[in-house]
């Protein structure tokens, strides 16, 4: 009874800055990272994170995202900005525009919107582009 463990709080210690949205958890609001999120539930809203966003088998987002990459294989509804890379796996669904630099759709996956592509190379030379018009 006493002494015994009901948690592992060692697990607690260290913040990687992730987060997880599990199956069981449905979020309705912006989610705004540094670091990966993945979701296996529902979400809402809007997200934006520096890093990677992951969408799982039974993960459904209804959101405009923003990320640096996203990987879906559940379904999103919504606007996605990836500024290095979009994958679609066999079994995900975007709805939506789309606008990144590397797109993958795998066999069976599915897209319905429009597509932009944006030059990475681009965004790094623009500020010093500007710079020189001063």
């Amino acid at each position: 009874m006493f002494g015994k463990k009901v948690f592992d709080l060692s697990r607690l210690v260290e913040d990687k800055g992730e987060t997880l949205i599990s199956a069981t958890t449905s979020f309705s609001g912006s989610i705004k990272s540094d670091g990966l999120i993945t979701v296996h539930g529902r979400v809402e809203g809007d997200i934006e994170t520096a890093g990677a966003l992951l969408v799982g088998k039974q993960g459904q987002i209804q959101a405009n995202i923003n990320a640096q990459n996203v990987a879906v294989a559940g379904a999103v509804v919504g606007n996605i900005f990836a500024s290095e890379r979009l994958e679609i796996a066999s079994t995900g669904k975007v709805l939506g525009d789309i606008s990144t630099s590397c797109l993958v759709i795998e066999e069976g996956g599915f897209f319905h919107g429009h597509s932009t592509m944006t030059d990475p190379q681009a965004s790094r030379l623009q500020p010093a582009a500007a710079q020189d018009a001063v």
